[in-house]
């Protein structure tokens, strides 16, 4: 074997090994990457939780409003994620205020439909 193809073979380990680190490098940061955004979405989900509830039964608000927004320069749309408006609660039309899906119908809540 000439010193040119073990030199090459000493490279390719060399190339190997590096290549496994970075791969195990990139993977480490990205679940911590995922680790962090999940620390902060459970953070957001108990405030949005604690800032809305249902005006009748207390129940809490268990996730946030999902729309989709137009993307003005790809010319798509793009899912969003509303952390200030429940997704799970509607506001009643006529007193604005918070309802579970049990106590309103048609945007009236159960406490205005009864003043009516």
């Amino acid at each position: 074997m000439d010193w040119k193809t073990k030199a090459n073979e000493i490279n390719d380990g060399w190339d190997a090994a590096r290549e496994k680190r970075e791969k195990g490098e990139r993977e480490e940061s990205e679940r911590k990457e995922n680790e962090k955004r999940e620390k902060e979405n459970k953070k957001k989900l108990r405030t949005l939780a604690r800032k809305f509830k249902c005006n009748i039964c207390r129940t809490p608000s268990k996730k946030p409003r999902d729309y989709k927004s137009h993307d003005a320069w790809g010319g798509g749309y793009e899912n969003s994620t509303d952390w200030n408006t429940p997704g799970d609660l509607e506001k009643c039309r006529s007193c604005l205020k918070w309802m579970c899906k049990k106590h309103i119908h048609k945007r009236i809540c159960k406490t205005c439909a009864e003043k009516l």
